[in-house]
């Protein structure tokens, strides 16, 4: 039963964590839309892609 509960909870953080990050992927997706030649704009993308495979 403890192992339920405790995969039930982890997998609620997950959705909570890509609920918050969804956002942010989506924003910078539309940043380097608008500025495709920005290497800081690039660099970003990358960061939140990193993260959002994480989860």
């Amino acid at each position: 039963m403890s192992d339920q509960v405790e995969g039930i909870k982890l997998v609620r953080l997950a959705a909570m964590q890509i609920q918050h990050l969804s956002p942010q992927v989506v924003n910078a997706a539309r940043i380097l839309a608008a500025r495709s030649t920005s290497k800081v704009a690039l660099e970003n993308m990358d960061v939140f892609r990193d993260t959002w495979e994480k989860y």
